[in-house]
């Protein structure tokens, strides 16, 4: 985004389908703010990223993995 106002503002992800929040905390992001991991079940968030004028900043990282595997079914053994 350019030209934002200098202010308060908070970077807020929208899950995506197939992916869940991965363990483990981002490295700090260059304007601040705090992470929360799953802030609602559907969204993470940087919250309390303050901006000055002219400000740019990066590094609003959202971690995000596959979810585990999982086995089923039956195993037969042939002899």
């Amino acid at each position: 985004l350019d030209d934002l106002p200098p202010g308060t503002y908070t970077v807020t992800e929208t899950q995506p389908a197939g992916w869940v929040n991965s363990a483990g905390t981002p490295a700090a992001p260059s304007a601040g703010g705090t992470y929360a991991a799953a802030a609602t079940a559907t969204t993470s968030t940087y919250s309390a990223v303050t901006l000055a004028a002219g400000q740019s900043a990066t590094g609003y990282l959202f971690p995000e993995s596959r979810p585990p595997a999982t086995i089923a079914g039956v195993v037969f053994v042939d002899r």
